[in-house]
């Protein structure tokens, strides 16, 4: 049996005060696949961090490119 492969892509450029994190299932997958499960972190006033989905789910369905382009719950 193989070892399972995972691609994992951070961002903390793009929108300040948030880090977006994407990962999928693939080590070869491009960013402008739809093949990512993305979501944000983001920290409040008080220190509270919050982690929310793109599109509110963590299906593999998203597309690294357009992760400020996503609603985050």
């Amino acid at each position: 049996m193989g070892v399972p492969s995972q691609t994992v892509y951070t961002d903390s450029q793009t929108t300040s005060g948030s880090i977006y994190v994407g990962t999928c299932n693939s080590i070869s997958a491009d960013a402008d696949e739809a093949v990512w499960a993305i979501y944000m972190i983001t920290t409040d006033v008080n220190g509270d961090i919050k982690l929310e989905w793109a599109e509110g789910d963590a299906t593999p369905n998203k597309v690294w490119s357009d992760r400020d382009t996503y609603n985050y719950q």
